[in-house]
């Protein structure tokens, strides 16, 4: 029981933890977006690979930490196990392999690609290779054991930096600066988007034998007598976002292509904060008292408050339909 204990208590369980604590920082925006990213970089490209890797090589490598690895081929080097650059490479290059074809599973078992799906994907994967991980290494002699120590790892690689030469020293330097500087292109090219790429969009919709759709709305309302309409707000803000929205029936008089508001009754207001990436529909009932003809009714979107008369022109997104309300 000790020794299975001590095969368990070891980096796989630990980056397993690390997984599931990312999963959650990513999924409910505790830290800013840049700094999920940062926390998702691992998650993606490392720890799926490394996990399937440490199952099928549990093994300490055995052998030295020379440069013929590097220098002479995959033929020339000694001992068991996997050599640590050998271990990165493949967890990295196996990581890539494997989140193209979680995707695919993901598709073909719920018809959609959902970040939330493939993070839950990521998560399971790393789970279910966990206990695999562990049996693997308690079926080892303790001295056999794949063990990461830190300090180690970190005197090896300052062992291998300065090379035997100048020009040697400068190829390593220039390797460890490239890969320096791809990781922090694509942090921060991912951490901060293009200006444009956030946004939100809402929707009028009206039900078409148990079907939404955008067309087919009614416009013949009559006065106290309500009809039904559904709202539909998309947050593609990156962040999670609180929306008002104020429902209003408008008379309005059209001049030189300027339509002007000359009598307004206002139907209700509505907040509702939504998580960054989902979806959420409001079902509206909508009554108006005020009766004529060419009526405007209008959902004018706001990010937080309103002003005390909502407009276009301050507005975040604003929706509008024509409508004839009779008198009752």
């Amino acid at each position: 029981m000790k020794s299975f204990l001590k095969a368990a208590m070891s980096h796989p369980t630990a980056l397993a933890v690390f997984v599931a604590a990312a999963g959650l920082v990513i999924q409910f925006d505790v830290l800013p977006r840049s700094v999920r990213t940062v926390v998702a970089l691992p998650l993606v490209f490392f720890a799926p690979g490394y996990m399937l890797v440490t199952a099928i090589y549990p093994e300490q490598y055995t052998g030295g930490y020379g440069d013929a690895l590097l220098t002479g081929g995959w033929d020339q080097r000694d001992g068991d196990g996997l050599h640590p650059l050998e271990r990165v490479v493949l967890s990295v290059g196996l990581s890539v392999a494997i989140v193209p074809l979680l995707g695919l599973v993901v598709w073909a078992a719920f018809g959609e690609f959902t970040p939330v799906l493939v993070l839950a994907g990521l998560v399971s994967v790393v789970g279910l290779l966990l206990p695999a991980t562990v049996i693997r290494r308690y079926n080892l002699p303790p001295d056999r054991r794949l063990v990461t120590r830190p300090r180690t790892q970190v005197r090896r690689f300052g062992r291998w930096l300065p090379g035997s030469s100048t020009a040697e020293t400068a190829t390593n330097a220039f390797l460890v600066a490239s890969v320096l500087l791809a990781a922090g292109a694509f942090t921060y090219g991912v951490a901060l988007p293009a200006d444009g790429e956030t946004y939100s969009t809402a929707a009028l919709l009206t039900n078409h034998s148990g079907e939404l759709t955008a067309d087919g709305y009614p416009t013949n309302f009559t006065a106290g007598e309500a009809e039904s309409l559904t709202l539909q707000l998309t947050n593609s803000e990156n962040a999670q976002t609180t929306y008002t929205v104020v429902e209003t029936v408008e008379r309005v008089r059209t001049r030189d292509s300027r339509i002007d508001v000359v009598e307004r009754s206002e139907l209700g207001r509505e907040q509702v904060t939504l998580p960054r990436g989902s979806t959420e529909r409001l079902e509206r009932e909508v009554a108006s008292d005020l009766t004529g003809d060419s009526l405007m009714l209008s959902y004018y979107v706001y990010k937080g408050e309103p002003p005390e008369r909502p407009s276009r022109s301050t507005a975040y997104r604003d929706l509008h339909l024509w409508v004839t309300v009779e008198p009752a």
